[in-house]
């Protein structure tokens, strides 16, 4: 199982900054930084998540859903996770059970 963190503000994340970040979080965690901001939103709309700035240039931030999803290999969604107040446990337990039928 890998972890994937994928930013939807390339511009001002850079990649050094999240490799380290993933770093300190263990060799299972990856960040993925997508080329500028309309990849980002493209790839937010794929998922049928949104990403929107906000704010002028030099004072912005970004509107967007905050999801957890656990993708197969063949990049199915199996589990969705929306909440932000999640329960560890029964994440774990969803992924124990989605671990032995994968």
């Amino acid at each position: 199982m890998k972890f994937v963190f994928v930013t939807l503000d390339p511009g001002r994340d850079s990649q050094k900054e999240l490799d380290q970040t993933m770093t300190a979080m263990g060799s299972k965690f990856r960040a993925v930084r997508p080329e500028n901001e309309l990849v980002a939103q493209n790839l937010a709309l794929g998922f049928s998540d949104y990403a929107a700035k906000t704010g002028t240039a030099e004072a912005y931030d970004y509107d967007h859903s905050a999801r957890i999803y656990a993708v197969s290999p063949d990049n199915r969604r199996h589990l969705l996770y929306a909440s932000p107040d999640l329960d560890l446990d029964r994440v774990q337990a969803d992924i124990e059970r989605l671990l032995a039928v994968l």
